[in-house]
């Protein structure tokens, strides 16, 4: 007899088991056991139908457009632009505009209304009753002091802006916006008694 190794040894085991288990079993259990059911038979399977590719549609393209010449660039060319449109855009004072000492200005968006002021006044800016002021700016808010107080209560209540510059000859932009529009202002100072 030949050494079986212990795997060998096993295997045969098991199968003798196996063998064994078949032999014992008796006619009648064999009968009383419910028929197996018959294996299934192959199937063999269609692979599905080609799937037709077709490219997604692609909206219209817009019809080329020719490039324009390329703008050349001048410096003093666009400030003079700026400038041309800030000059056509400021409102000055006139003299059919003012009631008494106060000079009223009509609104208008995007307009730049000039504010007259001398060191030695405040320069009010009445705002319309009513109308909320929501925030106050100052292009150069270390020469030029900005304060707010309100007259009269509730509906009638108006909030007036104070301006005051610290010497003469400067200019600066202050913008004011309320709960009902932007006001622009262009701002400058003169030494003397003439202030709006």
């Amino acid at each position: 007899m030949s050494a079986l190794s212990p795997r060998r040894l096993s295997m045969g085991v098991a199968a003798g088991l196996l063998v064994v288990l078949a032999a014992s079993e008796s006619p009648s259990v064999a009968q009383t056991a419910a028929p197996r059911p018959a294996p299934p038979a192959a199937v063999r399977s269609t692979p599905p139908a080609p799937v037709a590719v077709t490219q997604a549609a692609t909206p219209p393209r817009p019809a080329p457009r020719r490039r324009a010449a390329p703008r050349t660039y001048s410096r003093p060319q666009a400030l003079t632009t700026v400038q041309s449109a800030n000059s056509s855009a400021r409102d000055y004072p006139s003299a059919g505009a003012y009631v008494n000492a106060a000079l009223y200005y009509d609104f208008e968006p995007g307009r730049l209304y000039a504010v007259h002021t001398s060191p030695r006044f405040l320069t009010a800016i009445s705002l319309r009753p009513g109308e909320k002021l929501i925030s106050k700016a100052a292009g150069d808010t270390v020469r030029w002091v900005l304060g707010e107080t309100v007259q009269g209560s509730g509906a009638t209540q108006q909030v007036i802006v104070m301006v005051k510059p610290i010497r003469g000859g400067l200019r600066t932009n202050i913008i004011l916006t309320t709960d009902q529009r932007t006001y622009l202002l262009d701002a400058v100072s003169h030494e003397g008694d003439t202030y709006t």
